[in-house]
């Protein structure tokens, strides 16, 4: 009985694919970097909105109101039509939930607002200040 020998002729030949690996991995990086500066260049608004979150994030930790309120700005540019939809529908969720769930909603916020003077503050100011920034400062439009 003679055993099959397993001889492939390709298996010899140095593969390109696999030699060409690392200069492609490496090749990438620049190109990943490239784009993320081309979207910062392109989408100048949200690059200033993101330093300016990531600053706020940072100053949370020393100056809890201040830095709270600088969230709480970005906060409200991005997200102020949502949180007045919520608002206006709050009376449905009242006859839908009832009256308890609705307390509930009522004593969470207020605590929030009590344990986060500076981020509700930074809220309310982005809300009203968004219409100074044009109608282009988030994607939900």
């Amino acid at each position: 009985m003679t055993t099959p020998t397993n001889t492939d002729p390709q298996k010899d030949k140095p593969n390109p694919e696999k030699s060409g690996a690392k200069e492609k991995m490496t090749a990438e990086k620049p190109t990943m970097i490239g784009g993320a500066v081309d979207m910062a260049r392109n989408n100048i608004g949200d690059t200033l909105a993101y330093i300016i979150l990531i600053g706020g994030l940072i100053l949370s930790f020393f100056h809890s109101f201040i830095g709270g309120m600088i969230v709480g700005f970005v906060m409200g540019l991005y997200f102020s039509k949502k949180v007045f939809a919520m608002t206006n529908e709050f009376k449905d969720f009242i006859s839908h939930e009832g009256i308890f769930h609705g307390f509930i909603v009522v004593a969470s916020v207020a605590a929030l607002a009590i344990s986060a003077p500076g981020l509700c503050l930074g809220l309310f100011i982005g809300a009203i200040a968004r219409p100074l920034f044009g109608k282009n400062i988030s994607p939900e439009e």
